[in-house]
């Protein structure tokens, strides 16, 4: 499928920090088109995952855009005086960086149940400002995976999930772990849930203090939308 000249720089990220060297570019010859992929390598126990993103643009970023992308959030962060200040300047930044419709920060109380502490969100939107979840809105299992996975994207909440092949791994003769995956399928009710408030696209960022989930930044979009890897990164 990728031919040795890429299987062999795949190779070489494994002796590396996969953070340094992500995304690889994978390109597959399918017919006459060529395929172009990123290439995200990550480590799960003694199993490498490679997962490939489909990529539509090759955005011309280098390290000074990628400082500047940086350094303003920073900046406005580091001049808020109270919590309120910092979470509606996370808000605002994020939605900069994004371009979501609405992004929002939760944060949760000793029972684990959300409120939500801050909003940045286009004109015309119902403010979600204020408004209470209850704690069975995140189950036990997405809140573990939200303090071990920092980021969870679903670009296209109507997406229909694919199944493994072949289900069981054959060196391990196991299911894959896909905890660290960003391609993985996500709950089915949480997808009815997404649908219900008319959301096409999500963006989750876990907030951690002493490796308790503190809270979320939650990013909404009326249609679908991708967010490539460098977007992410930032």
């Amino acid at each position: 499928l990728l031919g040795q000249e890429q299987v062999k720089a795949i190779e070489e990220c494994l002796t590396e920090d996969f953070d340094s060297l992500n995304p690889i570019p994978i390109e597959i010859v399918k017919e006459e088109e060529i395929l172009c992929f990123d290439g995200i390598v990550h480590r799960n126990s003694e199993i490498v995952i490679v997962e490939l993103e489909a990529r539509q643009f090759k955005p011309a970023k280098d390290f000074f855009d990628f400082y500047k992308l940086v350094k303003s959030p920073i900046d406005k962060l580091k001049n808020t005086n109270t919590l309120d200040e910092l979470c509606q300047a996370i808000v605002r930044e994020v939605k900069q960086i994004t371009q979501f419709d609405r992004v929002m920060v939760y944060r949760f109380n000793s029972e684990d149940a959300g409120t939500v502490i801050a909003e940045a969100a286009n004109e015309g939107l119902e403010p979600y400002l204020g408004l209470n979840y209850p704690a069975t809105d995140i189950p036990r299992q997405a809140r573990h995976l939200f303090r071990s996975k920092h980021l969870r994207l679903i670009p296209d909440v109507a997406y229909e999930p694919v199944g493994i092949t072949p289900e069981l791994n054959p060196l391990t003769n196991e299911l894959l772990d896909m905890s660290l995956t960003v391609l993985r399928s996500v709950s089915p009710f949480h997808i009815e849930y997404l649908d219900n408030m008319g959301v096409g696209a999500t963006l989750v960022i876990s907030l951690v203090k002493n490796k308790k989930l503190w809270g979320l930044i939650s990013c909404h979009h009326s249609i679908p939308k991708t967010i490539h890897y460098e977007i992410r990164t930032v």
